[in-house]
């Protein structure tokens, strides 16, 4: 088979020891369960290092020439803070509709792959990708939390579904704009009618999709106008059409900064705000100018 062939090369081992490893690789995640922002827990499956460079080998071989769909902003390579990218699509726009999909990586299964697959790749190569890309999960090969192959695969199969959202919400108006990162899904428009009608249309459009089949989480359905605050990907959109990380993170931002100066930080936190900082400076420039105003260059340089 070419693909082996071609993969043998890249990672300078031999292609009984490719197959080897792509046959072993589904059992050879590690689970763990990490809390979410909310409430209950995520779970992680994640990969053995040759697992992982397996599936980078594969990425940069079969899929280096695959593209998501332009709504797609997560995950996407070379797009710069893409948090702050999707937020600003929705800005400018009075209201907003916030969708979310449940179980979203372990719902995309090898399969959907597959059908996109079929007329470029033999059976044996397919079974070979299967092992290689996808976790046996509950008796489903599907795609995992923590691979580094699942997010790049997932916007490869989402196109289709991007695409007809996309259509969906350009037929009801012409002016509103669509985004996905990941399983967020967000549709801003200046008209309270038509977004609400957008709203009622999509999750019935869910419902009649096979591949991927997807569920959402209604419990996470929003519709927002500048009246509240609006939240895209976890940032605030003032009420003046601006990006934010929010009022309440600048305050506990100024308070871990406080603690700094008196040396009443803990070490947990002084490593938090260094990683925070940094998000900051892409999100919200402005702000990181007007800590170093109050708390001096010294102090900011000391996180950075």
């Amino acid at each position: 088979m070419s693909l082996i062939k071609d993969i043998s090369r890249y990672l300078s081992i031999n292609e009984d020891e490719v197959i080897k490893i792509a046959n072993r690789s589904p059992k050879t995640y590690r689970t763990y369960l990490i809390p979410k922002k909310s409430t209950g827990y995520r779970t992680i499956h994640h990969p053995a290092k040759e697992t992982k460079t397996l599936q980078y080998a594969i990425l940069n071989i079969v899929f280096s020439n695959y593209c998501a769909h332009p709504a797609a902003v997560g995950y996407i390579k070379g797009l710069q803070s893409p948090l702050r990218v999707n937020a600003e699509k929705h800005a400018k726009y009075k209201f907003s509709v916030k969708l979310d999909f449940k179980n979203f990586f372990h719902s995309i299964k090898f399969e959907d792959l597959a059908s996109i697959l079929t007329e470029a790749f033999s059976s044996q190569e397919l079974d070979f990708l299967k092992g290689a890309l996808f976790l046996n999960y509950k008796g489903n090969y599907c795609l995992a939390i923590g691979a580094p192959s699942s997010p790049f695969l997932s916007n490869i199969i989402m196109k289709k579904f991007d695409q007809k959202i996309s259509e969906l919400v350009l037929s009801e108006d012409p002016d509103a704009t669509y985004t996905r990162y990941a399983d967020d899904l967000t549709v801003s428009s200046n008209s309270k009618e038509k977004c609400l009608k957008i709203l009622k249309s999509i999750p019935n459009w869910i419902k009649q999709v096979k591949s991927p089949s997807l569920a959402l989480n209604e419990n996470k359905t929003l519709f927002l106008s500048k009246a509240n605050r609006r939240m895209v990907t976890g940032l605030t959109i003032t009420s003046e059409g601006e990006v934010s990380i929010g009022r309440a993170n600048k305050r506990y931002i100024k308070k871990l900064f406080n603690d700094l100066k008196y040396s009443k930080i803990s070490i947990e936190n002084k490593s938090y705000l260094k990683g925070y900082l940094a998000f900051i400076r892409d999100v919200e420039p402005r702000f990181v100018l007007s800590l170093t105003k109050k708390y001096g260059a010294d102090l900011i340089n000391e996180v950075i």
